[in-house]
Order: C-alpha cells, then sequence, then structure tokens
C-alpha cells in the first residue's frame, strides 16, 4: 500500500516540481527575449576549417572618404545612406516572369556603392564611386546593364569620379529634389 502510495501519489508530484523548476524561465516569461537571441561565443569545430576571414573595413578607402563626405549631407536633409547595397535587395523581378532565374541571378550578385533613402527606407538615389574597375570591358558593361535596369525601374542614379566636396551637396540634392525650370527652390 505504501508502495502504490509513492508511485501514485508522490511520483506524480515530484515530477510536477521537477518540470516547474527546470522549465521556469518558459513558464513565467522571464527570459524570452534570451531564447530568441543566439550568440556564437564557442567557435563550432567545423567553423574552424572555413576558409573565411573578417575584413578590416567594409568600405575601401575611397569609399569611405565618400561616405564621411555624405553622412553630414544625409543627415541634414532627413535621408539616409546605406552602404555597399545588392540591387536584388532594393529591385525586385516578380518570381511570375518568364525565366525569373536568369533575371533575378544578373541582379542578385551586384551591388551599388551607396543607396540614399528617405527615412523610410525608399529609394531615391543610387550612387556609384567610379574607380578604375569602371574602365574596363567588364566594367563599361556592368555600369550599361544597371543602367539600364535603373532607367526601367525609374531610379536615379549618380556616378562619381572626381568629386569636389564642396559640390557635392548641390549634386545630390539636385538629383533627388530636382527644380523644374520656371519653379522657384523654396517651393
Amino acid at each position: 500500500m505504501l508502495i502504490l502510495f509513492l508511485i501514485f501519489i508522490i511520483g506524480p508530484f515530484i515530477f510536477i516540481c521537477l518540470y516547474a523548476v527546470l522549465f521556469s524561465n518558459r513558464l513565467s516569461g522571464k527570459s524570452k527575449t534570451a531564447q530568441n537571441v543566439k550568440i556564437n561565443s564557442v567557435i563550432a569545430p567545423e567553423a574552424q576549417k572555413m576558409p573565411y576571414y573578417l575584413k578590416s573595413h567594409v568600405l575601401t578607402m575611397n569609399e569611405q572618404k565618400l561616405y564621411k563626405a555624405l553622412k553630414p549631407i544625409i543627415d541634414g536633409n532627413n535621408l539616409t545612406v546605406f552602404p555597399k547595397v545588392r540591387l536584388a535587395d532594393f529591385i525586385y523581378c516578380p518570381r511570375t516572369t518568364r525565366n525569373f532565374y536568369t533575371w533575378f541571378n544578373k541582379i542578385s550578385a551586384k551591388h551599388i556603392d551607396f543607396l540614399i533613402c528617405d527615412l523610410n527606407a525608399k529609394p531615391l538615389l543610387a550612387v556609384e564611386l567610379n574607380d578604375n574597375s569602371h574602365d574596363t570591358v567588364a566594367g563599361k558593361k556592368r555600369d550599361d546593364f544597371v543602367d539600364d535596369v535603373y532607367y526601367n525601374v525609374k531610379l536615379k542614379s549618380l556616378y562619381l569620379r572626381n568629386y569636389d566636396v564642396r559640390e557635392l551637396e548641390s549634386l545630390i540634392l539636385g538629383h533627388i529634389f530636382p527644380v523644374k525650370l520656371g519653379e522657384s527652390v523654396n517651393n
């Protein structure tokens, strides 16, 4: 009788207590945020075999220089700038398009140096810093293709090679907010 009492009465009680202790964080909701955050602080053995390294900078030296020149212009005009944006992140091809993957692949591996957007992240102007790579046949072919894409999606673009930082603001804002002939700048 004592064994039955222990098995059927005390046993479930112990099980419920253990369950409550082990899963108290989930039941109380105290660590919902912690459950949704993963921090890689331990290197997995398979990660040690991968041939990847962290770059010291996201932007080249020339791109950093332009970014630093763009930042006050952008901040002072209620805009935002995103560096190194993949074309497929702001241009899309509907999946119902014939040869979808062919068209998608043409934009998925290309990026723009800077994408200037409004505060809601609506693309307004694509900015490309033209270095010597744009002088090659492949570079010119890429630029022509990207120009055609921008034309089709009605996105303005600006290619800069030698630019004067003092003229950059009027150049950028003139492309984003063009003044039509006969209009006042204050309208």
